[in-house]
């Protein structure tokens, strides 16, 4: 369980730090989040680590899936 724990909050803290980013502008954070979101929607891997540990996850945990999308919405608005 810690595992799952440890990917999801990878997850959550690298979007955020995204979206609070003061080097990135906006529509940078929107193009990065918007990626990963696809990405998770369409369960499609990528070359990016903690993306696919998260997308991994799904196959244990399908509701994770609804979770991380709910949270990549909060932190687009952050982005904006």
């Amino acid at each position: 369980m810690r595992e799952v724990i440890r990917v999801f909050y990878s997850f959550a803290r690298i979007s955020d730090d995204i979206a609070d980013s003061d080097i990135l502008t906006s529509v940078k954070k929107l193009k990065i989040l918007n990626f990963f979101d696809k990405s998770i929607r369409n369960s499609k891997k990528s070359n990016i680590d903690f993306l696919d540990q998260i997308i991994n996850l799904y196959k244990k945990f399908p509701k994770s899936k609804n979770y991380s999308r709910e949270l990549l919405k909060a932190f687009t608005l952050d982005a904006k």
